[in-house]
């Protein structure tokens, strides 16, 4: 996973290729979860997403409760 420039992208680390952008993000944060990498990145469109590093994709879909943007 890369991030830069508002956008975000998921690579494959054993062929080396990138996907193209997923999505414009305001703040990412990485970590892991019973021993799960995941990144949790907030969009300009209010939606917090949960990634699975491992599988790269959604762990589920975005949350969507917040009426304004989240920074943090």
């Amino acid at each position: 996973m890369a991030a830069g420039g508002q956008s975000l992208l998921l690579g494959d680390p054993e062929t080396g290729e990138w996907a193209e952008p997923l999505t414009v993000i305001t703040c990412l944060d990485v970590g892991s979860v019973r021993g799960r990498p995941i990144t949790i990145t907030s969009a300009k469109d209010s939606t917090i997403c949960v990634w699975d590093l491992a599988r790269r994709r959604l762990l589920r879909q975005p949350f969507r409760e917040y009426g304004s943007e989240v920074f943090a």
